[in-house]
């Protein structure tokens, strides 16, 4: 326990003491004009093949074919973020990425665990749950099935339960942890000093789930036609960490915020004010901050970095504006309420948004594309449906439904008119 009295603190870890550590990441995208982006339902970054969905189990990783996953039955169509692609998905402008729970302790204890997601469903998880939300039931007339509908306009309120015992790592054989398949961003989030958790007859280093919903966000992004980034806090309490992150091609610009974000009030970032970095430097510079900022919320260092080792490739890989921030704790305990019980002497709960913004230039781009038919062209990017989205509200129907044959067969074209609001993908 001498590591774990250096990291967590020789107050906190008192004999017998109980605590809870948790970190996840809402991710949202929104058009220049700071509106939020509906379509963001579709899995972006594949799970093992031994996590719980709505939907089953999937080997999604394993796949070739980018439309299929696999699975033990063969192939069947790849499911949308733990959600059979039997639904119609509308109006998703959540994501809710990989929060993960660890507990620390010095002697076995038992907990119930509640997870309650104000505005979503807890779409995936591992271990397998107690109890927790169900979808409405599919058309028994499988033609019928494609009018199942989930509308996350609508209110949804999805929980989950677990009970759990704790177990101190050196009571555990860390082969009951070990299962095949695993993938990086499921061994990434391990921290040595966390207990065991067993869930019946499982065990697993932390409590994992993910989900998806639509709820007003306590921060907003936009971007004026002068390129400067607009952060505003529309919440009633600091947004205590701030780091916008901008990526396009080998060039890296950054400007954080360590002081935060202050309630009710904004903050501006003009083209003349960003960070520039021109060289692989960036990436030691950027986990530095990152990391910063996560302990300075109270996460360990190893569970700081392995937050960031989980998302790096989706945070910081991809070319684009994005800013990552501290959701305050009110919003989010009124979001997302944790109640674990006995309760714990202490919890520490820290979860990113991590808010994709859409620069003016950018959208020019997407409908230069639309006019060159070339739109094609990001029918594979991760948020394809959001930018679908913000091109309806940037042009008229009429003004694109004369495609040529060729681009009407395309995939993206097929996405563009299946549906009137874009949220569903062929």
């Amino acid at each position: 326990m001498k590591r774990a009295t250096l990291l967590l603190s020789t107050t906190l870890l008192a004999a017998n003491a109980k605590i809870v550590h948790e970190w996840g990441t809402f991710t949202t995208v929104s058009g220049s004009d700071g509106k939020l982006l509906p379509g963001l339902h579709i899995e972006e970054e594949p799970l093992p093949p031994f996590v719980y969905s709505h939907s089953g189990m999937s080997f999604g990783h394993l796949a070739k074919n980018p439309t299929f996953s696999m699975t033990e039955a063969g192939l069947f169509p790849r499911s949308y973020k733990g959600i059979s692609r039997n639904y119609i998905v509308k109006n998703c402008t959540v994501k809710m990425e990989t929060p993960v729970i660890y507990f620390y302790g010095d002697k076995k204890e038992k907990a119930h665990v509640r997870v309650d997601f104000k505005g979503g469903t807890i779409s995936q998880w591992f271990p397998q749950r107690k109890d927790g939300e169900k979808l409405p039931p599919l058309k028994k007339n499988p033609a019928a099935q494609m009018n199942s509908t989930i509308d996350f306009s609508k209110p949804f309120n999805g929980f989950l339960e677990w009970d759990v015992e704790a177990i101190p790592r050196h009571l555990v054989d860390e082969a009951l942890t070990f299962r095949p398949h695993q993938t990086p961003n499921w061994i990434y989030p391990k921290v040595t000093d966390a207990n065991v958790l067993k869930v019946g007859s499982e065990h697993e280093d932390y409590l994992f789930y993910r989900g998806l919903g639509n709820f007003p966000q306590a921060a907003t992004f936009s971007v004026n036609a002068a390129e400067t980034l607009k952060i505003q806090n529309n919440s009633s309490h600091l947004i205590p960490f701030a780091l916008a992150f901008e990526k396009d091609g080998k060039v890296v610009r950054y400007k954080t915020f360590h002081q935060g974000i202050n309630p009710n009030s904004s903050a501006e970032i003009p083209e003349s004010k960003w960070n520039t970095i021109e060289s692989d430097e960036w990436r030691l510079t950027i986990f530095k901050v990152m990391r910063t900022g996560l302990q300075k919320q109270g996460l360990t260092p190893e569970e700081s970095s392995g937050m960031i080792k989980t998302w790096w490739n989706s945070y910081f890989e991809q070319d684009g504006l994005r800013v990552f921030w501290i959701l305050p704790q009110p919003n989010l305990e009124k979001i997302l309420p944790l109640k674990i019980t006995p309760t714990p002497q202490k919890t520490i709960r820290v979860m990113i948004g991590r808010s994709d913004i859409l620069r003016p230039k950018f959208e020019q781009q997407l409908l230069s594309s639309l006019d060159q038919e070339k739109l094609a062209h990001w029918s594979h990017h991760r948020f394809f449906v959001p930018f679908t989205n913000r091109l309806r509200t940037m042009v008229k129907l009429p003004y694109i439904a004369q495609p040529t044959k060729n681009f009407l067969a395309s995939r993206m074209m097929k996405t563009w008119t299946k549906s009137a609001d874009g949220q569903t993908v062929s």
